[in-house]
């Protein structure tokens, strides 16, 4: 419930009202007036103030709090809706599914426990993800821009099967959206942008974003803030972190060490190793 300033000064007033002060205070008071005892009056009806004072304090942090509770921002997957709030979101669609285009990538599309997948991974671990802390589609070391987006996640190291690395890291994996702006920059010679996207200013390119659907992206899991994920990971120096190979990021129950396949939806065990 919210309060508005009518709503406390009437609360005040009422409880003011509604104080008792002992009423050997105000005897003794009146009797010390008459013997003009005038040190022990202040003092008497310093105390009574006192209560009035600390009773009317206690209703405005009781408002306060009421207030302040009503306002509260709710956790959203583990992030405040402020900080989701940063985090651009799509306006449109451009599916590419039917296209030709195939990012260049290191594909591998095997079962869980294939040992080529794990041999061709420099890191193979369990982490949980703190926040999502944006998205691009800028590969630095190629100085390119690629059609399919990329999500930075901030994720804290569980349990690591194959590599060295340990705390909270940031890794890429497939998904996402980017601007229009950014996703006309990697059309290649001779493509242009699909036709509703044509009359845009180049401010608006840059102020709206889109989700891209292809291969990859129809395939590989969106991190959510506080979820645990079975990784195989490189170090990519285009991205300048970690990046999951192809759509190899698994959802994880830490509770019963089980992995979910994507492609069955079956919790599996993940043993590292297995043949």
């Amino acid at each position: 419930m919210n309060f508005n300033d009518n709503d406390i000064d009437k609360i005040i007033k009422d409880s003011i009202e509604k104080v008792e002060l002992p009423e050997e205070i105000f005897k003794e008071a009146y009797n010390n007036l008459e013997n003009k005892k005038n040190s022990t009056i202040i003092f008497k009806f310093s105390i009574g103030i006192a209560a009035v004072v600390i009773a009317i304090f206690l209703v405005i942090l009781s408002i306060k709090t009421n207030n302040k509770e009503d306002n509260y921002t709710p956790d959203i997957n583990g992030s405040t809706e402020e900080i989701q709030s940063e985090l651009p979101i799509a306006s449109y669609t451009i599916d590419e599914s039917g296209d030709s285009y195939q990012p260049i990538i290191n594909h591998l599309s095997s079962p869980l426990g294939m040992t080529l997948i794990e041999e061709d991974s420099q890191f193979v671990g369990i982490v949980k993800v703190k926040k999502i802390s944006g998205y691009t589609n800028y590969l630095k070391e190629q100085d390119m821009y690629s059609r399919t987006p990329f999500i930075i996640s901030e994720v804290e190291i569980e349990k690591v099967y194959k590599g060295d690395l340990s705390g909270t890291i940031n890794i890429a994996s497939y998904g996402g959206v980017i601007s229009i702006s950014d996703y006309e920059k990697a059309l290649l010679d001779g493509q242009t942008l699909p036709s509703r996207y044509k009359d845009f200013t180049e401010e608006e390119k840059k102020n709206t974003y889109v989700n891209i659907i292809n291969s990859i992206t129809m395939s590989t899991l969106e991190p959510e803030v506080g979820k645990y994920y079975l990784v195989f990971m490189n170090y990519s120096k285009n991205l300048d972190c970690y990046q999951v190979l192809d759509d190899l990021i698994y959802e994880y129950d830490i509770e019963n060490n089980k992995t979910k396949n994507t492609y069955t939806n079956e919790w599996e065990n993940y043993e590292f190793g297995k043949k």
